[in-house]
């Protein structure tokens, strides 16, 4: 495809076939172009899909009909990779609300739209947080991997249209551009408090947030690491879990290491009618029947054990399905 753009550009003259093609079939060669798949460096079972408008961008060169298909197209530029700021804000006026970011900071973890390059560059990060800061009343998904001390940025800015937040901040907390965001999460309110829209919630990372002002109150889906936990001390602890489970009582997928039990809480009892799917890591056997002794899954679909012995290194899985 890029070389069919790089020909149509040599000869401006040209009336390529390209250019009378259909508008619908132009249309699905843009949709079929910008799909990019985004497996983070160093997080296992992690991986996402995202338009890469760049791609839209440089495939749009064909012609001036393509060019104006192509800005007529809101889903073709909604991604922004704000690492490349000058695109973004492009995108970003093309497209008026309902923004998708997508935030690569960590290791050799870089989408086509980011370079190295520029992840290397203070300024560059910067400018790409304030970004996020100053367009974030219209933000509906956050994408996040890595970490840096400019992510104080916008970490407690409201965001009020905001469905889906993805953090994925190191596996390893004694790295040193962690610990002012680790700080940051730890003792302030995540989006200020104030993310109402906020639903589905992936989150690898030591602290979660504080419970004064946590947006977690309504959430359809919640994943955490499933290995952080093993590796080094990581929260939430069961007084945590509990209590957030207890606050969203309409979450249909779970994802979380369980934690030990706490007995001087005292039993817990809760319904959890609306889990349909959910996946446990149980690192010691001792905190599988606490758990669920303390929880009732009534409607449950699909469920995904792991038991790990760490005395063996062996790992076991018990899976349930649906039957449908």
């Amino acid at each position: 495809m890029s070389h069919l753009v790089r020909t149509t550009n040599s000869n401006p003259g040209s009336t390529c076939h390209l250019d009378r093609l259909p508008t619908k079939t132009i249309h699905t060669l843009f949709e079929y172009s910008i799909l990019t798949v985004l497996t983070p460096d160093g997080y296992k079972g992690y991986s996402f899909h995202f338009n890469d408008p760049l791609q839209s961008l440089v495939l749009s060169h064909v012609s001036s009909r393509w060019r104006s298909i192509a800005k007529s197209n809101t889903s073709l530029w909604k991604v922004i990779h704000p690492i490349n700021i000058g695109l973004a804000k492009f995108c970003s006026e093309l497209v008026p609300t309902d923004l998708e970011v997508v935030l690569p900071l960590g290791g050799s973890t870089v989408c086509r739209c980011c370079s190295k390059s520029n992840i290397a560059q203070p300024e560059i990060i910067e400018a790409a947080c304030r970004f996020i800061h100053e367009n974030a009343h219209r933000i509906s998904i956050l994408f996040m991997i890595g970490s840096h001390p400019f992510l104080d940025i916008f970490l407690t800015t409201p965001f009020p249209i905001l469905k889906k937040h993805i953090f994925l901040l190191a596996e390893d907390p004694r790295a040193i551009t962690v610990a002012p965001v680790l700080e940051k999460v730890r003792t302030s309110a995540l989006f200020g408090g104030l993310a109402p829209n906020l639903r589905s919630v992936v989150w690898n990372c030591t602290y979660i947030p504080p419970f004064s002002g946590n947006p977690w109150r309504n959430l359809r889906s919640l994943q955490f690491s499933l290995t952080l936990g093993i590796q080094y001390p990581a929260e939430p602890s069961w007084r945590q879990l509990m209590l957030i489970l207890s606050i969203n009582s309409n979450l249909e997928d779970l994802t979380v290491l369980i934690p030990p039990f706490e007995e001087h809480l005292g039993p817990n009892c809760l319904t959890l009618s609306s889990l349909r799917s959910a996946t446990f890591v149980v690192p010691k056997t001792q905190r599988f029947d606490p758990f669920f002794q303390s929880i009732s899954i009534p409607n449950m679909e699909d469920i995904a054990i792991f038991g790990f012995d760490s005395s063996t290194s062996t790992t076991r899985m018990f899976s349930l399905g649906s039957s449908n």
